[in-house]
């Protein structure tokens, strides 16, 4: 009896220890928040900017910046302090990661809050509907997290993203600013247009970014070489070196366009990559970006840009440091020279297929007579809408390159309806219209994003503003502070 009696004191004792030190935790975390939200270190418009409310916005473009630049080696180490890392984006090559961020993060500060001033002071408000699906989706990546084990309540979740002294109301207040900003940026570019001579001027002045490749591209690694399907035997596959797989596909398979896939498929396919691709020509590659091995092969752009490119010509990238190595068979520049197009998408069951087919041949054929369809059989997850609409579509769009050549292949006709099989199942494209050249479509978002620069500087010089003590906000940023377990 004694025994358990020790064994209920000391249960006793933890459950108290354990609740006092939430309570302490709690404690801690609101006079941070007190703190920070008592603490202004700018003015922007005439509004205070609370220290809090800055470590918010430094947190979001951390993030932001990373989900955006994913690919790229041009990323800092959450797991390590900012303050000890040097930045490596182009002209900040002399800040620490801390600083470029602080930077930023004040650029942005000034920017939305002089936004937000402006669109207020014209009538606009939060857009509870945009507000509404931020914050579900917020709290659902948070409730994710707590059932994944990687935080033990969403309060603490919160934390572990934005730093200590955060709330779910701040994050809300964010989404609400944001939305006000959004509506600002988009009732000032409604209506405006760009004569075509201006379109023109522009694409010719960013032309080499406007542009990109198609080729074909085959990537080697080590399941490649241990789990590809190798249908031609090749002699010694599993213990060469990724980069002498590399160099013997370059070798062997690049003769032509039909060698460079078959080689391909047969030889360096895995079955997982056949039942994710199913019989999609898997190595033609649309919107190709000549610098996407940058961080890899410094010579490859001056390669793939030069205007002694021919189709057949093939390179060879070694990225086997960081586990994959690549050979490139080059096809065409794009220049953007044709018209997007929109289509209607329907995808459905194989064993519907037969079903859906015969439905359509005994209907009129009609727009409204697919979208029908489609509500009633389309099983596509991803689909953007209700009616699987797809609008100012390019070429590499769509992933396989099928739907890619009859789309572009030649000219389509209004109504015009084909099918391809997938290994989620049988896609039926209905071709809507031909939009505008795809060009014209690029020069005027990039101008449309130079007008709108031009007037939110301009409103950031009337407005005013005043900055004070920002330079340690990132302390308490766990991405930045290097506690961050991403």
């Amino acid at each position: 009896m004694k025994k358990n009696s020790a064994v209920a004191l000391l249960l006793c004792a933890l459950i108290v220890l354990s609740l006092f030190s939430l309570s302490a935790c709690a404690d801690k975390n609101e006079r941070a928040r007190k703190n920070k939200s008592e603490n202004v270190v700018m003015t922007v418009s005439g509004r205070d900017i609370t220290e809090l409310e800055f470590q918010i916005l430094y947190s979001a473009s951390v993030q932001t910046y990373l989900s955006s630049n994913s690919s790229s080696k041009n990323v800092p180490d959450t797991t390590k302090s900012f303050g000890e890392q040097s930045c490596t984006v182009d002209g900040s090559t002399d800040k620490t990661w801390a600083q470029y961020f602080t930077d930023y993060t004040e650029t942005y500060c000034k920017e939305i809050y002089s936004v937000y001033a402006a669109a207020t002071a014209q009538g606009l408000s939060p857009d509870n509907e945009y507000v509404t699906t931020q914050l579900t989706n917020f709290n659902s990546t948070a409730s994710s997290a707590v059932s994944g084990g990687k935080a033990e309540s969403e309060s603490e979740y919160i934390t572990s993203v934005f730093g200590a002294g955060v709330i779910v109301d701040d994050i809300k207040n964010y989404f609400e600013i944001l939305s006000v900003y959004n509506q600002y940026i988009d009732k000032l570019q409604d209506g405006k247009t760009f004569t075509d001579d201006e379109k023109h001027d522009c694409y010719e002045k960013y032309k080499d970014s406007f542009d990109a490749y198609i080729i074909r591209l085959a990537f080697f690694n080590e399941d490649s070489k241990n789990e590809g399907l190798n249908l031609d035997e090749i002699d010694g596959l599993s213990d060469m070196s990724l980069l002498e797989i590399a160099e013997y596909f370059k070798e062997h398979y690049t003769s032509s366009e039909t060698a460079f896939a078959d080689g391909y498929a047969n030889n360096f396919m895995t079955t997982n990559m056949l039942v994710s691709y199913g019989t999609a020509d898997v190595t033609r590659t649309y919107d190709f970006n000549g610098t996407y091995f940058d961080a890899y092969d410094k010579n490859f752009y001056g390669w793939i840009s030069s205007s002694e490119r021919e189709k057949g010509d093939v390179y060879l990238v070694d990225a086997s440091s960081s586990g994959a190595t690549f050979v490139i068979y080059y096809i065409e520049k794009d220049t953007r020279d044709y018209n997007l197009v929109n289509f209607y998408e329907m995808l459905v069951k194989s064993d519907s297929a037969s079903e859906v087919a015969t439905k359509w041949e005994e209907s009129d054929k009609s727009k409204e007579a697919f979208i029908a369809l489609e509500k009633e059989y389309s099983i596509d997850p991803n689909k953007t809408n209700e009616e699987g609409y797809h609008t100012n579509v390019y070429k590499g769009y769509t992933l396989f390159s099928e739907i890619n050549e009859w789309l572009f292949g030649e000219k389509r006709t209004p109504g015009e309806c084909e099918t391809f099989e997938t290994s989620s199942g049988i896609a039926y494209i209905y071709f809507d219209s031909y939009g505008q050249l795809y060009r014209d479509y690029l020069a005027n978002k990039a101008l449309l994003s130079e007008y709108c620069r031009t007037e939110i500087s301009n409103l950031i010089e009337k407005s005013g503003s005043e900055t004070k003590e920002i330079s340690d906000i990132w302390k308490d940023v766990p991405a930045a502070n290097g506690s961050s377990s991403n």
